[in-house]
């Protein structure tokens, strides 16, 4: 088929760009940043290859690059594909046509293009450790490990930082927030704030410790939050014979006990994701590996079924409800976040927590007028209610109240002819609109001087 001039043009500057004679076209020569004159790159096995990292020295390590054949661009298995967006900064391979022959008559793929890939990914991993090796001898102990930790460990080669007294930042997590469970378990974790010299961790000032597999199979959780309070830090695998692998505790494996523990109140938890034990405790008290933390926050144990957990939660805790997040990450079969069951939980669980603590009858049965909406009922405006109970339900005898509908101006014939029933409340809300739930609090506090005398009688 013939090309037009726009698509003639174009094709030129695609076979130009690493061609090694000058290209012109209509008196202009065509650029050529991949030609091999313009590189300052080496000799090697497979040809000459230009790494921009090694080269150059301010770029990171890369896989992907482009390779040229006699000049012309040719796919080579992962390594080149020109049909796939490249970054600028990649490697630049001029393959020995004499060891690698493009297939013709296209010429724009070689022969063996896999075996060709495998020969130009080992001369890069070559020339890459040879670069480190060199950087190594001249640079700066901490600013060499900031620099390439990540770099040795993709070329598994780590043991190059066996000698240097550094562990860099880059190589180090803590944990900043509170664990949890679910995809984004490890957003509680942060890069650290400094680097550890050997000094540091050989007098003990810092602890180092391996990463933990966060699951409700045990008290993988309570391992973590003992990590955060004692501020102890987490390195991946370092090789066997690294400086600092002697100082790593591995928290799977540390034995972990409760100090004193001692329960105030146990309850039963039955919510719409999570179910289990409820354990008030006057204090929560960890000793591992010889050291001890105290924690201010709530704690699950896992007992091997998912969603089902022991919940230690310290009777100074501000926040009891976030427990939830170690059992349960709140999504359905379809990893849709159920928000509104998440925030109906959390209620739930605060109002057991309060009741475990001593909360007041009357400050329970508060909230639970104000859960199921009373404020709206405008019938109930000026009664009193004598409140029995009975099995499992509270419930108001005919007998018990102040008030009728004839006292509140209703007819005595709006019932027309129906049943009338003795009305009770639940302790639960779960036929509350959502809504209503979610907006304990502010109604809780535009709700002025409640008349509840938390014995036999109430009124609204």
């Amino acid at each position: 088929f013939k090309l037009g001039a726009k698509e003639a043009a174009q094709a030129l500057h695609k076979y130009a760009a690493g061609f090694p004679i000058p290209v012109v076209l209509n008196g202009e020569r065509l650029p050529r940043p991949y030609a091999q004159a313009m590189l300052p790159g080496e000799h090697t096995e497979i040809g000459f290859l230009y790494i921009p990292g090694v080269h150059l020295g301010d770029a990171a390590l890369t896989w992907r690059g482009r390779c040229f054949c006699q000049g012309l661009p040719v796919n080579v298995g992962d390594f080149s594909d020109a049909n796939r967006w490249v970054e600028e900064d990649s490697p630049v391979a001029h393959i020995d046509h004499h060891k690698f022959r493009p297939r013709v008559p296209d010429r724009d793929v070689l022969i063996d293009q896999d075996a060709a890939a495998r020969c130009i990914d080992g001369e890069i991993r070559r020339l890459w450790i040879a670069h480190l090796d060199r950087q190594k001898r001249v640079m700066d102990a901490a600013a060499f490990a900031e620099r390439y930790w990540q770099t040795t460990a993709w070329l598994g080669c780590l043991a190059l930082m066996n000698d240097v007294p550094v562990l860099p930042k880059c190589a180090l997590t803590r944990v900043e927030h509170y664990p949890r469970t679910g995809e984004a378990s490890d957003e509680f974790l942060a890069p650290s704030e400094h680097a550890i010299g050997r000094d540091a961790l050989a007098c003990g000032a810092i602890g180092l410790c391996a990463p933990v597999m966060t699951d409700l199979e045990g008290d993988s959780f309570a391992r973590m939050m003992f990590a955060r309070e004692k501020g102890w830090l987490f390195v991946d695998a370092l090789p066997a014979d690294h400086w600092a692998a002697r100082y790593v505790v591995k928290l799977d494996n540390a034995p972990l006990a409760f100090v004193g523990l001692k329960t105030v109140a146990t309850g039963e938890f039955s919510g719409r994701f999570v179910s289990g034990t409820v354990k008030i405790v006057d204090e929560l008290k960890l000793m591992l590996n010889g050291e001890t933390a105290k924690l201010s926050d709530p704690v699950a144990l896992g007992n091997g079924d998912s969603h089902v957990a022991t919940m230690l939660v310290p009777r100074s805790s501000r926040c009891p409800a976030a427990v939830l997040t170690q059992v349960s990450d709140y999504r359905d079969e379809s990893e849709s976040y159920r928000e509104t069951d998440h925030a109906l939980d959390e209620l739930d669980f605060e109002n057991l927590v309060d009741i475990l603590c001593g909360e007041p009858a009357a400050r329970t049965l508060e909230k639970v007028l104000v859960q199921a909406n009373v404020a709206r009922k405008h019938n109930l405006l000026g009664a009193r209610f004598t409140l029995q109970r009975r099995g499992g339900r509270i419930a108001i005898p005919a007998s018990g109240s102040t008030g009728s509908a004839r006292d509140s101006g209703t007819p005595a014939s709006a019932s027309h002819g129906r049943r009338s029933r003795a009305p009770a409340l639940s302790s639960r809300h779960s036929s509350t609109p959502p809504g209503a739930a979610l907006n304990q609090r502010r109604v809780q506090r535009h709700l002025c001087n409640p008349s509840v005398d938390g014995t036999s009688g109430a009124s609204s």
